[in-house]
């Protein structure tokens, strides 16, 4: 039930992703998923796909009635606490200026492209690219401008070098 719900949504938030329900419950049962929640009721969420060294905080939603309460902050925060023994150098694209606001408290830095190892910039790319998700991004066709206020955000964890 929770793998479908999130993939609804994420089907249908502009900024989103799109993750198929199958992807979402992937997500559950390798524990890379954080849920929020308050009275029964899932306030917001985040996962996140592994690139060799590299960990990418895919998605992070927070329901439209809880924005501007704090919990960027808190689900930031159990992000980083799900990943603290992890080896890994995260990264985050973002275009929102209150998440990257949240993730330099955390230690990320924006970065260009260039600073990904091509292998995952490679992988990246054809996750978003996959067939199955190409009618997804119908909905992204009137936000294209969007697209190019996307920026990444790095953080070394791993303790190799970040450009």
């Amino acid at each position: 039930m929770l793998a479908k719900t999130i993939s609804e949504i994420s089907r249908k938030e502009i900024p989103l992703l799109y993750y198929f329900p199958e992807e979402v419950e992937k997500a559950i049962q390798d524990n890379r998923l954080v849920v929020l929640g308050q009275e029964n009721k899932n306030i917001a969420f985040a996962f996140w796909r592994r690139y060799g060294d590299w960990i990418e905080l895919s998605t992070m939603y927070i329901v439209p009635e809880f924005r501007g309460q704090g919990y960027l902050h808190k689900l930031v925060d159990a992000i980083h606490f799900k990943l603290q023994d992890e080896k890994a150098n995260l990264l985050l694209f973002t275009q929102a200026p209150q998440v990257a606001h949240v993730i330099e408290r955390f230690g990320f830095k924006r970065a260009p492209m260039v600073a990904l190892p091509l292998s995952v910039l490679a992988k990246i790319i054809l996750h978003r690219l996959h067939p199955r998700r190409w009618l997804s991004y119908a909905k992204h066709i009137k936000n294209i401008p969007r697209v190019f206020k996307t920026r990444l955000y790095l953080r070394n964890t791993a303790g190799s070098e970040i450009h």
